[in-house]
């Protein structure tokens, strides 16, 4: 009987063990422990549970759904980190499950229980994706609106407008190369390349979409046509170099209307960010009595001649600058300013040249005073090269007389009649016409009515 007494007196000194909370049992979800599942992977959840000893803990998974494998739950001590998670030794449960198919999945519940009572554990919600060792990159095409209906590839635009669009990759560790074909009869221009479309590498699987580089297509002429096609070849995440299959895109491009010529000036001004209000004296009549074919290019020829003097000629021989002006005055053409001379940048070249290893003399000997002169003679050749170069690079040609459109489209309603016989300066061509500028005005023409300028 002392006995007794005595073991139920240390049972009742023992302090007695706090039943689980079992609202916050409850509320536990097992959530994924990796980033991103794949197929074909160990893929695991796991859940901690606080104040709870591992030995009261048993775990069961009765009900395993289609394309999900269980390949083993594991449960340990764990000591919790603050005292929200409860007091004391804490249960650790791991569930390891392969997928045999991407998508989205929701395990059935998770069977525990603890001291005797039974819980019911929910799975965090995931997407499983490919086995990245098996994902090829993917291109995709973002399509400024409102030229492609939700849900479709098809485009529907006029003649000279814009598309703007931009080519996203996906799945790609690196951009190995980038490349595309001008397409023809419209603009197309780069407007904007992205990090990817460098050298970045990406090694880490994500399924973000990454910007590779922005377009801007303008189609010039009726037709049904395709997005131009943007060549990738990029880095899998097995290091396998893949060539990617642009996603295709219809264009169907309608015949730009026939509008008036304010419509058509405030319509063009808007798309290209250029008024086309011509300045004064611009717009003209043609001559009373018209430069013949001949005439224009015996014309076209003294341009050239110009172009090609000696600086000083005149002096002793021919005065290219002065016979052109003399030519267009008797044609009743405005005379224009002198073109740079070619010549006159490869003189101004060498002599930057020449300056440059005087200056390196110089110094060498240590004649001081001879090498700073040198070094100033020189930046002043170099930056008359530069300005030299530039103004001679640029293309010119003589017009045949004609109406400038706002467009590339011979239906449109011109902005202005440039007289024949005038200097344009050539922009940019495409597909029969050519993009041109005089004075502070631009627009189009067909290239068979301008005599280049070589």
């Amino acid at each position: 009987m002392p006995f007794l007494c005595a073991v139920l007196g240390l049972y009742a000194l023992q302090p007695a063990t706090a039943a689980p909370d079992a609202k916050r049992i409850q509320s536990l979800v097992l959530k994924k422990a990796d980033g991103y599942f794949f197929t074909s992977a160990s893929c695991m959840y796991s859940l901690d549970i606080g104040g709870v000893d591992p030995s009261t803990v048993t775990v069961y998974m009765n009900t395993i759904p289609e394309h999900v494998e269980l390949l083993s739950i594991k449960k340990e001590a764990y000591i919790p980190a603050s005292p929200a998670e409860g007091e004391g030794t804490g249960t650790h449960i791991e569930v390891s499950v392969r997928f045999s198919k991407s998508g989205d999945y929701r395990l059935f519940p998770l069977d525990v229980q603890i001291a005797g009572r039974f819980y019911t554990l929910q799975f965090e919600n995931v997407h499983v994706y490919e086995n990245a060792q098996r994902i090829s990159p993917k291109l995709s095409v973002d399509v400024a609106s409102p030229y492609v209906p939700s849900g479709t590839k098809t485009l529907s635009v006029e003649a000279g407008e814009h598309i703007i669009f931009t080519v996203y990759i996906q799945y790609a560790v690196q951009v190995a190369s980038l490349s595309w074909t001008i397409p023809e009869n419209s603009l197309f221009k780069e407007i904007r390349r992205y990090d990817m479309a460098g050298n970045a590498v990406h090694p880490d699987f994500s399924p973000e979409l990454c910007p590779l580089v922005m377009f801007d297509w303008q189609p010039l002429s009726a037709g049904t046509y395709t997005l131009p096609a943007v060549e990738v070849s990029a880095t899998a995440y097995n290091g396998a170099l893949t060539d990617m299959e642009f996603p295709r895109y219809t264009v169907s491009v309608r015949p730009a209307p026939v509008a008036q010529a304010d419509a058509a000036k405030s319509s063009f001004a808007a798309e290209a960010g250029a008024a086309f209000e011509p300045p004064a004296g611009l717009v003209q009549e043609l001559a009373a009595v018209p430069l013949s074919d001949a005439d224009l290019d015996m014309l076209a020829q003294l341009h050239r001649a110009e172009r090609r003097r000696f600086p000083l000629a005149f002096l002793w021989g021919r005065d290219a600058v002065k016979e052109r002006r003399a030519a267009e005055e008797r044609f009743g053409l405005q005379p224009g300013a002198p073109s740079a001379g070619v010549p006159l940048f490869f003189m101004l070249l060498v002599a930057a040249v020449l300056c440059a290893v005087l200056a390196a003399f110089f110094a060498a000997a240590k004649k001081m005073p001879a090498a700073v002169l040198s070094a100033v003679l020189l930046a002043a050749c170099a930056a008359g090269a530069v300005a030299s170069g530039v103004l001679c690079a640029r293309h010119y040609a003589l017009c045949r007389g004609g109406p400038l459109f706002p467009i590339p489209e011979k239906n449109a309603t011109g902005l202005a009649v440039v007289r024949r016989g005038s200097r344009v300066r050539v922009l940019d061509t495409a597909g029969g016409w050519v993009y041109v500028s005089l004075l502070d005005t631009f627009g189009w023409i067909p290239a068979a009515e301008i005599v280049p300028i070589e």
